[in-house]
């Protein structure tokens, strides 16, 4: 017995409800995603306003850290002790917070520096509630200038004047002044017509030179230096070539016959090719 199949009816989807369908599963979607995104960030920022916030009160807003006395370490001020220095020091540091100090570090640091050209950095350690320690840091001396009982450290072309306890001269070369400049207060003129610079290496190679000197004397105005050694005195010009002089220095100390008898020396006439002595 035959059997016929019958075809059932075709149901159409329309493409519109299918698109309906898919917009309505990546709406969903999206809205989870923002939901999750939004959760995230409330709890990012939150996290941030709490983190900042605490921060904040142990540190900037901690009065724990809001300095009331400043301790300096002893050998620093056996190495220069001028007050102005550590008056200036606390002026910058006293009564600011801890942590603002070292933000704004290099701009104190840069404020000293302009006022004492000697120093060479500083760095502050906090030590228990609103006290801090401040280290100092020195440029060292180029040189030394002792007007009588006075002395002046000089660094570059700087001058700062140097008490008897100051260790931070130890060891640097001195250069006197006249005792007619005694009564002098100041040396800020000194360097009017010749550099410090120039000076400096003048003096270093003249030490080097004469290895056994007692002592050197500059006459300013005059740019004239005395050196003291061998029981004679050595006239020096500084206007001139030192290295010739020098050279001249040796040659009579090698030739002159009389030269033991010889009590100055004028290395740097101006009369030119001659060494003036005296006995």
């Amino acid at each position: 017995m035959l059997k016929f199949a019958v075809s059932k009816p075709t149901k159409r989807i329309h493409r519109q409800e299918v698109d309906s369908d898919n917009i309505r599963r990546k709406r969903v979607v999206w809205v989870r995603f923002f939901s999750i995104k939004t959760i995230w960030i409330i709890f990012i920022v939150f996290a941030l306003v709490y983190g900042t916030t605490l921060l904040l009160r142990n540190t900037v807003l901690a009065h724990k850290y809001f300095i009331t006395r400043v301790m300096y370490d002893s050998w620093d001020i056996l190495w220069y002790d001028d007050p102005y220095l550590y008056k200036l020091v606390n002026a910058r540091v006293k009564w600011e917070n801890y942590y603002a100090i070292n933000i704004y570090h290099s701009k104190i640091l840069n404020d000293v520096k302009n006022n004492f050209p000697i120093i060479q950095n500083f760095s502050v350690k906090y030590i228990s509630s609103n006290t801090v320690s401040i280290k100092l840091t020195f440029n060292p001396l180029n040189l030394v200038i002792r007007n009588q009982d006075q002395k002046y450290g000089v660094y570059n072309w700087n001058l700062f004047a140097l008490t008897s306890w100051n260790k931070i001269a130890n060891g640097i070369q001195i250069l006197d002044l006249p005792e007619y400049l005694s009564w002098m207060t100041t040396l800020s003129w000194l360097f009017f017509r010749q550099s410090a610079s120039e000076l400096i290496q003048q003096i270093q190679l003249i030490y080097q030179w004469f290895p056994w000197l007692q002592r050197i004397e500059y006459l300013p105005g005059g740019e004239r230096t005395i050196v003291y050694t061998d029981g004679k005195k050595f006239y020096i010009n500084n206007l001139l070539d030192i290295a010739n002089q020098v050279r001249d220095y040796n040659l009579l100390k090698k030739y002159y016959k009389e030269y033991s008898l010889l009590k100055e020396i004028d290395l740097g006439s101006l009369e030119k090719n001659k060494i003036i002595v005296h006995k």
